[in-house]
C-alpha cells in the first residue's frame, strides 16, 4: 500500500495514470490484431510459410499447374523445333514498286525485297487497298517463309505463295547453320499448299506428326512455330480462337474457300507455312494467313486444318498436283417457259 500510495503520489490526478495505462492496454492490443491480419491467409501480407497454412498450399498448387504449362510449351518446342525449316525462294526480276502507301502514310518493309508486303498482302488479306508509288525495274526477289519436313525422305510442306514461281528454293534448317537445296514436287494454289523435296536427306532431324483436326476445339492451346520476318526460328503461343469457314476468299484473297482454324497465336510474315500445334507436339494446322491492318500482328490468324493438309500432301507427293472432279452442270432458275421449252413440269 505505501508502494502505490507513493506511485499515485506523484501524479496529481490518480485517474490520469489509470488513462494512460488504459490506452496503452488498447494499443497492444490493437498492434498484435494488424500483425495477425498481415500473416493470415486473407491478409495483405505473405501467408507463414507452413504446411498447415491453407494459402500456402494454394499459391503452391498454382504456380505448380503455371510450371506444367511452360513445360508443355517447352516440350513442344523441343519437339516440332527441329522439323520447322525456314524456306528462302528466288524469283525472277521483273515490274516492282518500291513502296506501298497505307490509309495513314505508313510504309512497311515485308517478305517480298522489291516489292515490299505486295505478296504478303496478296495473300494475306489487306483489309484496304494500296495506291504504289512509281514502277521500277526489280533485280531477284526474294520471299521468306517456313515450311514443315513430313518424313525422313525429305518432303517439306509449304503454302504455294511462298514458293510460287521460285527458280530456285533453298532450305535451312532450325539450327541456321545449315542450308540445303529442295525442288518443288507440287502445288495446289485452291489450298495453298506446295510439297518440297530436299536434295539431301543427311542430318535431317525427326520430323513432325500430323493431328486429327477435326477433334480440335475452340479454346485448345496452340504453338505457332517459324521464322517471322526471316529473324530465325520463334514461338508464338494462344488459343484456337475459331473455327469453320471464316470467309476464307475474302480473308486469304485465293481460291481457297475450305475451312480454316483461327489462332490468336502471334502470326507474322515469315510464319507462312509453318505449324500450328497441339501440346502433344502434333500439327494441326499450316499457319496460311492474317487479318491486318497495320502489316504485321493483330491476333487473327488463320492454319489449314491438318486433316485437309495431310489429303493434299499426299497427292501432291504422288501425283505432282491434285484431281478434282466436277460436274458439267450449269445451275439456273427454272421459270414457266424453261419448263415448257424442256417439256417438264419441275425438278432439276
Amino acid at each position: 500500500m505505501r508502494d502505490l500510495s507513493k506511485l499515485l503520489s506523484r501524479w496529481k490526478n490518480p485517474l490520469r495514470f489509470i488513462g494512460i495505462a488504459g490506452l496503452a492496454a488498447l494499443l497492444s492490443v490493437a498492434i498484435y490484431g494488424a500483425v495477425q491480419y498481415y500473416n493470415s491467409p486473407g491478409g495483405d501480407g505473405p501467408a507463414i510459410a507452413s504446411l498447415d497454412n491453407p494459402a500456402y498450399a494454394k499459391q503452391d498448387a498454382e504456380i505448380g499447374q503455371l510450371s506444367k504449362a511452360s513445360e508443355s510449351f517447352r516440350n513442344v518446342a523441343k519437339k516440332v523445333g527441329p522439323a520447322v525449316l525456314n524456306i528462302k525462294a528466288t524469283r525472277k526480276g521483273g515490274i516492282a514498286q518500291p513502296g506501298l502507301m497505307m490509309p495513314r502514310g505508313e510504309e512497311e518493309e515485308g517478305e517480298m525485297g522489291g516489292d515490299p508486303f505486295s505478296e504478303f498482302f496478296n495473300r494475306f488479306g489487306a483489309p484496304f487497298p494500296f495506291q504504289g508509288g512509281p514502277q521500277q525495274d526489280a533485280g531477284p526477289q526474294v520471299s521468306m517463309g517456313s515450311g514443315i519436313l513430313i518424313d525422313k525422305l525429305g518432303h517439306v510442306v509449304t503454302n504455294n505463295h511462298v514458293v510460287d514461281g521460285a527458280e530456285e528454293v533453298v532450305v535451312s534448317l532450325a539450327d541456321q547453320k545449315t542450308d540445303i537445296k529442295a525442288k518443288v514436287v507440287g502445288t495446289d494454289s485452291k489450298t495453298d499448299l506446295a510439297v518440297l523435296k530436299l536434295e539431301s536427306t543427311k542430318g535431317l532431324p525427326e520430323p513432325a506428326e500430323w493431328a486429327d483436326s477435326d477433334k480440335v476445339e475452340v479454346g485448345d492451346w496452340s504453338v505457332a512455330i517459324g521464322s517471322p520476318f526471316a529473324l530465325g526460328q520463334s514461338v508464338t503461343v494462344g488459343i484456337v480462337s475459331a473455327k469453320g469457314n471464316r470467309n476464307s476468299l475474302a480473308l486469304t484473297g485465293a481460291e481457297y474457300g475450305g475451312d480454316l482454324l483461327q489462332t490468336d497465336a502471334a502470326i507474322n510474315p515469315g510464319n507462312s507455312g509453318g505449324p500450328l500445334c497441339d501440346l502433344n507436339g502434333h500439327v494441326m494446322g499450316v499457319n496460311t494467313a492474317i487479318y491486318t491492318r497495320s502489316g504485321g500482328y493483330m491476333g487473327i490468324g488463320f492454319a489449314i486444318p491438318s486433316n485437309l493438309a495431310k489429303d493434299i500432301t499426299g497427292k501432291l507427293i504422288k501425283d505432282g498436283k491434285v484431281i478434282r472432279g466436277w460436274l458439267g452442270v450449269y445451275i439456273q432458275p427454272a421459270d414457266e417457259e424453261l419448263l415448257k421449252r424442256a417439256g417438264i413440269t419441275g425438278g432439276v
